[in-house]
């Protein structure tokens, strides 16, 4: 599974990579005719995805596996 992490005319693909349920590696991929996000922005957008690879997950799955609507939700607290 991956998904794309943007930010103005940079993007990169993170690829997930699972065992057993558990977050075992990312794997960052260049997104062809996009620049790479810059250092600090992908350090941030793995550490995103590192703390909320869960709720990306299931709603991957519910949007594009079940068909189900998701919601946007709105993240306020600082990831350390």
């Amino acid at each position: 599974m991956h998904v794309h992490a943007q930010f103005q005319e940079f993007e990169n693909k993170f690829e997930f990579e699972l065992e057993n349920g558990k977050l075992i590696s990312i794997k960052i991929k260049k997104v062809k005719g996009k620049l790479p996000l810059p250092k600090q922005k992908l350090i941030d957008a793995e550490k995103f995805i590192s703390v909320y690879y869960l709720e990306i997950i299931n709603s991957w799955t519910d949007f594009f596996v079940l068909k189900k609507s998701i919601k946007s939700k709105k993240i306020t607290k600082k990831i350390k």
